[in-house]
């Protein structure tokens, strides 16, 4: 879907059929450019394997121009196993000129310590084209993805997903 932007340019926003994703332990969601992927203990293999699906799907959908901002979610280390596995590997490496060019930055969120130090030893082995960072906040992600993609507006974004993740975390279903 194409917007104008404050200056009149134009900008591309992503939307991706069938998401949001949820399932118990799961949450995959799109507000505005920020692609939002929560991951808890929960996560069953049959949500594991939506997961893959969703992944694969969503960067399917990502075209250039479009710029997104991409954050998991991850409370636990246990939820880290979705990103280790060669199952994910494989997706971003068929995907990889998609996420080279089409995402801003990557965060990843999470109150582990231990999954925090993980993620940046594979950041600073990695050869990512985009910023990537660990924080302990959703807050503090957004504020990281708005500096680098101006249109999106950190507080509404995170209203949206709070009120997304509140219902899943409930075990309610989501409506599109």
């Amino acid at each position: 879907m194409n917007e104008r932007g404050a200056k009149g340019q134009e900008h591309v926003t992503l939307s991706i059929p069938g998401w949001p994703i949820v399932a118990p332990g799961l949450l995959m969601i799109t507000v505005d450019n920020v692609v939002f992927m929560h991951l808890d203990d929960r996560m069953a293999d049959d949500a594991f394997a939506l997961y893959l699906r969703a992944l694969d799907a969503s960067l399917s959908h990502r075209q250039p121009p479009l710029r997104v901002a991409v954050i998991y979610d991850i409370p636990t280390f246990g939820g880290l196993r979705a990103l280790g596995t060669r199952a994910s590997a494989d997706i971003l490496k068929r995907h990889a000129s998609t996420l080279r060019e089409t995402t801003a930055c990557f965060a990843l969120v999470s109150q582990s310590s231990i999954a925090r130090a993980a993620v940046q030893a594979a950041f600073a082995v990695s050869r990512l084209s985009f910023p990537q960072r660990t924080f302990t906040s959703v807050s503090a992600a957004l504020v990281f993805a708005a500096t680098l993609l101006p249109e999106i507006n950190p507080y509404n974004v995170e209203r949206r997903i709070d009120e997304a993740l509140g219902t899943h975390l409930r075990g309610m279903r989501l409506t599109p």
